[in-house]
């Protein structure tokens, strides 16, 4: 279920953020049942070269009260969440505590970018974004996941190694 459930956000994470993980932190919850006999809860801290950090969570046994894609971005003076079905985001000012609701903005910010290409994913309508990777970005998550594997073993965040040699 790792590697099925957790391409998705992983290639999504380094879409948004236009830059490669540096780091992963993974942790597994334990075996749900007899008869699948891995974990099927995870964790995945990405750290990117720039300092920016998303926190990926996997279990495909959660019922989600109202389906669709869930963003929030951390960041050092407060935090940004949206929906892809709300018509407004919601800012959260560290500060000051305080929050305010703005409508959902068309443009180039890449949150703007995600939202906007959210709404038009649920609603069925084609874009004119490549939302798939291309060859080195498959390579480039799986690199990624097999990262969250050791780190889940070793109990520790670990590098991702982007220059492997292959014989």
């Amino acid at each position: 279920f790792l590697y099925d459930g957790g391409v998705h956000p992983v290639d999504l994470s380094r879409w948004i953020a236009g830059e490669q993980i540096e780091f992963v932190y993974g942790a597994a919850g334990a075996k749900v049942d007899d008869d699948y006999p891995h974990p099927q809860d995870f964790r995945m801290d990405l750290s990117f070269f720039s300092g920016l950090v998303a926190s990926v969570h996997l279990n495909p046994r959660v019922r989600l009260p109202y389906h669709g894609a869930d963003i929030t971005i951390y960041g050092s003076e407060g935090t940004i969440t949206a929906h892809n079905k709300e018509e407004y985001i919601t800012i959260f000012t560290d500060k000051t505590g305080s929050s305010e609701q703005r409508p959902t903005p068309q443009g180039p910010v890449p949150i703007d970018r995600v939202v906007t290409i959210m709404n038009r994913l649920a609603k069925g309508e084609s874009d004119s974004f490549d939302p798939l990777p291309g060859i080195n970005e498959a390579v480039d998550c799986i690199r990624v996941l097999e990262a969250v594997e050791r780190s889940i073993s070793y109990r520790r965040s670990v590098p991702v190694p982007y220059h492997l040699a292959f014989f």
